[in-house]
């Protein structure tokens, strides 16, 4: 692998939301897309080598790396064990946990790829501010797309994938109120967002796919499939009602 990390590099999406607010869900909805990948490696090299088959094979791994991500019901604690993330693509990440600088010598050899091409979007998360200026202290032409309304599903989330015995739920709602959740968007006031996605409707369907087929005309993606979107969000849904 000769190809070094591009820096400069504008098709790294930021998304920013905090921990169980639903962000993964974000991405791999987006990843359905020709024009995205998933944050995995194996998943990537997987995604580019297939683009090129036949449309339907291609959208069928599609929708089955998506599902892949999803734990059964009776698993949902387990949840990190399924779901990909910036470790499994990057080998890095931008919160507090990961002191390691990012370079050309702990990146995966797919980052390298993907930060030099101009067809595929890739994405990485940052939890807060902090981490959002981590990330662009190295990308400084990433875009951002900062999740809005979703506390009342992040508290739903948090209670169905963290051991009920460790959680004080009224503790944790009541660090949520409507002052918290407009500070922590307002953290976020001085960089450029660059695209928003609402959950405010995300447990009725046709609003909410409404949603994301309007992200992906922002994000200049030709190929939204309602019924593709459709069997994910079902899937993902169901989990967390």
């Amino acid at each position: 692998m000769d190809a070094k990390l591009n820096f400069d590099t504008d098709k790294l999406i930021t998304i920013c939301y905090p921990p169980f607010a639903g962000g993964k869900f974000l991405i791999n909805c987006l990843a359905l897309s020709k024009y995205a990948t998933f944050q995995d490696n194996y998943l990537v090299k997987e995604d580019l080598n297939l683009k090129n088959l036949d449309k339907e094979p291609y959208y069928n791994f599609k929708l089955k790396t998506a599902l892949n991500s999803l734990p059964s019901k009776n698993d949902m604690n387990n949840w990190r064990h399924y779901e990909y993330g910036c470790v499994q693509l990057f080998n890095w990440a931008s919160g507090s946990f990961c002191e390691e600088e990012l370079s050309n010598d702990i990146v995966k050899d797919e980052v390298k790829i993907l930060s030099n091409q101009e067809e595929v979007n890739f994405f990485i998360v940052a939890h807060n501010n902090i981490s959002l200026k981590r990330v662009l202290n190295y990308f400084p032409n990433s875009k951002i797309l900062l999740l809005t309304d979703f506390v009342d599903f992040m508290i739903k989330a948090r209670l169905l994938k963290d051991d009920p015995t460790t959680i004080n739920l009224e503790n944790y709602k009541s660090k949520w109120t409507d002052d918290k959740y407009s500070e922590y968007i307002d953290s976020f006031s001085e960089y450029k967002i660059d695209y928003t996605m609402s959950y405010v409707d995300i447990f009725d369907e046709d609003k909410f796919l409404k949603r994301i087929e309007d992200l992906y005309d922002e994000l200049g993606y030709d190929d939204f499939n309602r019924d593709l979107v459709s069997k994910f969000y079902q899937a993902y849904i169901s989990l967390h009602v």
